[in-house]
Parts: structure tokens; C-alpha cells; sequence
């Protein structure tokens, strides 16, 4: 985005007024357990489907390690100098039936199979709005006093506080 573009996160999910995006559609992160991918790919193959790839969802945190869908528990986790807040359930959109590599579209999955079992009222019955949910989205805060830094595969995940 260019500098002097300025959109501000949704003021019902920003933790700090600088909350903002880019090229997201409404929270800068989204984030996934490899868990939980391996969980939805499981039931795709029972189901008699291919398994899909983690860009089929796009998030651009994986966390690995813990259960399936551990997210869902997670409020405020630490990822080396960055404290990530996550604020919503995803709702999943057609997007997800798409190569991400070929722009091929594919039947109704992994749609048809996550409605079985990540409806609202199975992943956050307090959100207010329907649909099939799959990773959380997360707004941050910078520990340094730089006000900038990276986070890496190698930086540990923190919990600083679950959900409910």
C-alpha cells in the first residue's frame, strides 16, 4: 500500500488506534494451527477428497505444536518481539475452494466438509455474525521500543492469555 494510505482497523477489534491494514480484508493477521489443517485434511480424505494445502486459507501465521483448532482457545499469544492479540473467528469464503497455484476451482471443498463442524455456534457461539469459520484474526503490538521487528520460525509462541 502506498505510505499515504492509511486504513484503520475496525475500532470494535484494534487494540491500539495505529491498528491498520494493508491488502487484508479487515485484521493484518491471520492465523492457523498446522494442527488444524491436518485435523480438516483428515476428514476431507475420510470423506473420500484430496487433502488441501495451507495457502487454500492464506494465513500468514502457522503455528505448530498443541490440539487442533487450539486457536480457537487462544486470546493473546507472544511470538518473539510481537504480542498478537487474536480478536475474531475467520469466516471462510468460496476463495477457499481454489488452487492457489492454478486458480483452479474445485467442488465444494473444504467448504462442504468444515460447515460439519466449524459452524458459530461450534467455534464462537458470543460472535455475532453466521457462517463456516477456519483460523483466527489478530491485531499487534510491538514490544520494542523501535517500534519494528520480525518474527521468524524460530521464535517460540507464548501464551499470555486464553480465551473465556
Amino acid at each position: 500500500m502506498p505510505d499515504d494510505v492509511v486504513r484503520p482497523v475496525d475500532p470494535m477489534y484494534r487494540r491500539k488506534d495505529s491498528n491498520q491494514v494493508g491488502y487484508a480484508d479487515s485484521l493484518p493477521f491471520l492465523i492457523i494451527s498446522q494442527e488444524s489443517l491436518e485435523d480438516l485434511n483428515s476428514r476431507l480424505v475420510e470423506g473420500g477428497n484430496y487433502a488441501v494445502p495451507m495457502d487454500r486459507f492464506r494465513p500468514n501465521i502457522v503455528i505448530a505444536g498443541g490440539s487442533p483448532y487450539i486457536e480457537d482457545d487462544l486470546a493473546v499469544i507472544d511470538i518473539g518481539q510481537v504480542v498478537f492479540s487474536l480478536v475474531k473467528p475467520c469466516r471462510r469464503c468460496v476463495t477457499v475452494k481454489t488452487d492457489q497455484l492454478t486458480g483452479q476451482v474445485h467442488s465444494e471443498e473444504p467448504l462442504r466438509t468444515l460447515e460439519t463442524y466449524r459452524r458459530r455456534e461450534d467455534v464462537a457461539p458470543w460472535f455475532k455474525k453466521e457462517g463456516i469459520f477456519f483460523g483466527w484474526t489478530a491485531v499487534h503490538e510491538i514490544k520494542t521500543p523501535s517500534g519494528s521487528t520480525t518474527i521468524s520460525l524460530e521464535n517460540p509462541l507464548e501464551l499470555i492469555a486464553y480465551r473465556g
